[in-house]
């Protein structure tokens, strides 16, 4: 088995069903693998920064990581806008990205991708030998969920072309590594909440991104209903709950000037 077949495996094992983003020679053998594995629909698109722009839609949506790929120098660059886009979203990315070989620092489209990768925001991981293979994927995802940011996993071509040796060991995905708890509010804290609810002359409750996956609408219509607050959501929820009476729209930049003024 070669690197890149394992690491096919590896995005499988990882629940990946949708990668955007366009072949070239640093991540074509990882494609056609994935292609023959089966279960990963890929999506062609026609410019590197529109592919990994649907996987944040994608992470928005599916509130998983989205999955772009595109190959190494001029292809990665093309990712610019899309990746501090994604960043400032805080949408949970894990873009897959062909690496000039390492072991030719002539090679025509050699560049710095970790300078490239932190100037816009996003976190990077190399793999540097195949038996770290494993180890940069579950990273890569369990990064890119816990901080709910872009991260640039760089597989240089010639390292994905050597051997995997520990086909046999079974890959354990970033989900068994992330801790799975119910976290409780502090109840003096709600209590203070409460009173500072309770001396408000005009409520407001403002909810983001976090309620609405959460699946908390019913709970902050029937909290505003009690207290007799307006309803106000960050720019990344907006629209929702918009079905309610007394929600004013976007708090903050891009907000109404109605809602503004409210």
């Amino acid at each position: 088995m070669k690197v890149y077949q394992r690491l096919a495996a590896d995005f499988v094992a990882e629940g990946v069903t949708y990668i955007f983003g366009i072949m070239g020679d640093g991540n074509m053998y990882w494609m056609h693998e994935l292609d023959k594995l089966g279960g990963v629909k890929m999506l062609e698109v026609r410019h590197e920064g529109a592919g990994l722009g649907m996987a944040d839609g994608w992470a928005r949506v599916a509130r998983t990581p989205g999955v772009a790929t595109t190959t190494c120098g001029p292809g990665v660059t093309q990712l610019a806008t899309a990746l501090l886009t994604a960043s400032r979203a805080a949408s949970p990315l894990v873009a897959f990205c062909g690496e000039f070989p390492s072991n030719d620092d002539e090679y025509l489209q050699r560049m710095d991708q970790a300078a490239f990768a932190a100037g816009c925001e996003t976190g990077f991981i190399r793999i540097t030998s195949p038996e770290v293979a494993d180890d940069c994927v579950r990273k890569a995802f369990y990064l890119a969920k816990l901080e709910s940011r872009p991260i640039m996993l760089s597989a240089p071509m010639d390292i994905q072309q050597m051997a995997f040796e520990d086909n046999d060991e079974p890959y354990k995905p970033s989900s068994t590594v992330l801790p799975k708890r119910v976290v409780h509010p502090d109840p003096a804290e709600i209590e203070k909440a409460a009173d500072i609810i309770a001396g408000a002359k005009h409520p407001v409750v403002l909810v983001g991104r976090g309620a609405k996956w959460s699946g908390a609408g019913d709970a902050v219509k029937k909290l505003a209903g009690r207290i007799g607050a307006l309803i106000a959501t960050s720019l990344m929820a907006k629209g929702w709950l918009a079905e309610d009476e007394y929600h004013a729209g976007i708090s903050g930049t891009y907000g109404a000037r109605a809602s503004m003024k409210l």
